[in-house]
């Protein structure tokens, strides 16, 4: 399965962020506000930490798919656990059903954090972590899933570059062909120069530990470090392989407090965009000096984070607010977004007159539901919660009612057209939607 002809086609759209951290967020709702705003800034890709024991639901996942956005799932698992084999072949089979087409198994497997003291101490890691890696590879490709090498600490105790030469060499000695086919590599954006830099033996024990004492922007040095990542892995695999990043964070400012949206400054975002789909970005006080390009076979660069509660930790280092709007500093990067909300406000404005400037219409919003439904009322009230919350809209079966109001959604059974007939006399003044009983969700994709 070779993926590196069709990762080509990507780099115009590298970027991509790490989705909330709390799993709640995977309604129908902010599927469709987070799918069509990174549509709207041209971003390819997106990171879903999976909830443990459970698959995201196909509703929150299709929204995505459906727009070219890349769906990584980021499964996490703790490195030092016995993996759930039968779990996690189940996720896979079902992911890639829906079209996902990236996944990560581990984080950080170079570090002692991840296996525990005894782990470390005991355990032959990079073998250990190999093995693993290997059969989670096999499970994924069986299912269309490009498998991705999990992204390293550059900090970490076992010196990254150490670490994943030996983890290479490994894999190209007794995997099958179809793995390293279908290999994708990873980096972790967090001090990145740090994986090249100079470093300082600390020790002499097996695991060959360095500790790095270089820090560096990541956004000056991103192509330099990423061609020096690339040209390294291909002389050990002997072809070039994709690299995803993940956790790419531009350094915010010193000062930058808990919840500061202004923790990274307005030129920082820009320059950042601006790198990934190499333009022509000059570096310098004297503007003499370009930044390197990125390589063609980098095919995704993952911000962190998308959003973040105003409480949060990783809140200054968000793009994004809760509603969908930019932060004020990353206006500079997406000068034509325009945010969900102000497209809804836009629609909504031009779709009727509310009925205070129209006297003509004694209601703005009227649910008119067909009679034959009235049993399963209660069921879809809970599905237009949403929408009854943000219109307030009156509720009823008067068909005389809804010919006063300004917008009229009406609601009937599948293949009945009885009450659509009785409102289409409504129009043109009206503003009439009809959706049958089992579709409700489409009101969403207009609406919300």
């Amino acid at each position: 399965m070779d993926h590196f002809k069709s990762a080509k086609t990507q780099t115009r759209r590298r970027l991509g962020f790490h989705y909330f951290f709390d799993q709640e967020r995977f309604s129908r709702e902010d599927a469709l506000l987070w799918s069509n705003t990174l549509s709207q800034i041209n971003a390819g890709w997106v990171v879903f930490k999976n909830p443990p024991s459970r698959a995201i639901p196909e509703e929150f996942i299709s929204p995505f798919i459906q727009k070219k956005i890349n769906v990584i799932i980021d499964f996490n698992q703790q490195i030092s656990h016995p993996l759930d084999e039968n779990l996690l072949a189940l996720l896979l089979q079902i992911y890639g059903k829906w079209g996902v087409r990236y996944a990560n198994l581990f984080h950080a497997p170079n570090a002692i954090h991840s296996w525990g003291e005894n782990n470390w101490s005991q355990t032959d890691i990079v073998e250990t972590f190999t093995e693993k890696f290997k059969w989670f590879a096999g499970e994924a490709i069986n299912n269309g899933i490009s498998p991705i090498l999990s992204p390293l600490d550059n900090s970490g105790e076992y010196w990254p570059k150490a670490f994943l030469a030996n983890v290479l060499k490994q894999l190209k000695q007794t995997s099958d062909p179809s793995i390293l086919t279908g290999l994708i590599l990873s980096i972790n954006g967090l001090d990145m120069p740090s994986f090249f830099g100079k470093n300082e033996r600390i020790g002499n024990n097996h695991h060959g530990n360095e500790t790095s004492t270089h820090q560096e922007n990541n956004v000056i040095f991103l192509g330099e470090t990423l061609q020096q990542f690339s040209d390294f892995t291909k002389s050990i695999l002997g072809e070039q392989s994709p690299i995803i990043i993940f956790n790419m964070r531009i350094p915010p400012k010193s000062n930058a407090s808990k919840g500061d949206n202004l923790s990274y400054t307005n030129s920082d975002y820009q320059v950042f965009v601006n790198v990934l789909a190499n333009k022509n970005i000059w570096a310098g006080k004297d503007q003499t000096a370009s930044y390197a390009p990125i390589p063609d076979n980098v095919i995704s660069c993952n911000a962190f984070v998308l959003s973040a509660k105003p409480s949060s930790n990783h809140s200054n280092c968000k793009w994004f607010h809760e509603t969908g709007e930019l932060v004020p500093a990353a206006k500079t990067a997406f000068p034509d977004f325009v945010s969900q909300k102000q497209l809804a406000i836009g629609k909504t404005s031009r779709k009727y007159v509310p009925s205070s400037a129209d006297p003509k219409y004694r209601y703005d919003r009227y649910i008119l539901l067909s009679r034959e439904i009235s049993a399963h009322a209660e069921t879809l009230f809970k599905e237009l919660h949403a929408y009854i919350e943000k219109y307030k809209p009156r509720i009823g079966f008067s068909v005389r009612e809804a010919s006063k109001s300004a917008h009229v959604l009406a609601i009937e059974p599948m293949g009945s057209t009885m009450l659509e007939k009785r409102i289409r006399s409504f129009e043109p003044h009206n503003i009439v939607e009809v959706l049958p009983q089992n579709d409700i969700c489409r009101i969403y994709e207009r609406e919300l």
